[in-house]
């Protein structure tokens, strides 16, 4: 979903929050009459906005369209050719997996970019640290085996593979 059809839908959420409950649902309908995704998606945020618990610590519109870090993958979850094993650590740009890449079968970390809802600027940031990562060869940063993009319903993400590394007090450390 891109930044737009993202604050098309706040913009409606908050006029429909102005209005009392029981005029919601009829104002929403009004606004888009042929448009139901983009009905459901407001009227999705609305009900989102009376779960108390938090609703003050996350964004509606990410609350419901998905949280600012991807969505948390689970183990077996698959990400191109690559099967979730664990979450082994998070940023300010992204999440990092240990995954199973298909084929070579070996092990990898697979970082994605934390919010689905990323601007060009922090996409192209993203694909430029996976293109100079893969540039690079030292014995002290992990090599880039692949990148590509992640799409789960609406929502694309990008990633890249890493090198897998585990030291001898087993951290788990990767490219940052």
């Amino acid at each position: 979903m891109d930044r737009n059809k993202c604050s098309i839908i706040e913009d409606l959420f908050h006029a429909a929050t102005a209005l009392q409950p029981q005029a919601r649902s009829a104002f929403v309908a009004d606004a888009c009459p042929n448009d139901p995704l983009l009905i459901s998606d407001v009227m999705a945020l609305l009900a989102a906005d009376n779960i108390r618990d938090n609703i003050l610590d996350t964004p509606a519109c990410e609350t419901v369209l998905g949280p600012k870090s991807a969505r948390s993958l689970v183990c077996g979850q698959r990400v191109g050719r690559y099967e979730i094993v664990r979450l082994v650590g998070s940023g300010g740009m992204g999440n990092v997996y240990e995954a199973i890449q298909d084929r070579p079968r070996r092990s990898v970390a697979l970082k994605i970019l934390q919010t689905a809802l990323a601007s060009d600027h922090e996409r192209q940031r993203f694909a430029r640290e996976a293109e100079l990562l893969g540039r690079l060869h030292h014995p002290n940063i992990a090599s880039i085996h692949d990148a590509g993009l992640h799409t789960e319903g609406p929502l694309s993400v990008p990633y890249f593979a890493m090198e897998f590394i585990v030291n001898a007090s087993n951290l788990v450390l990767y490219a940052k």
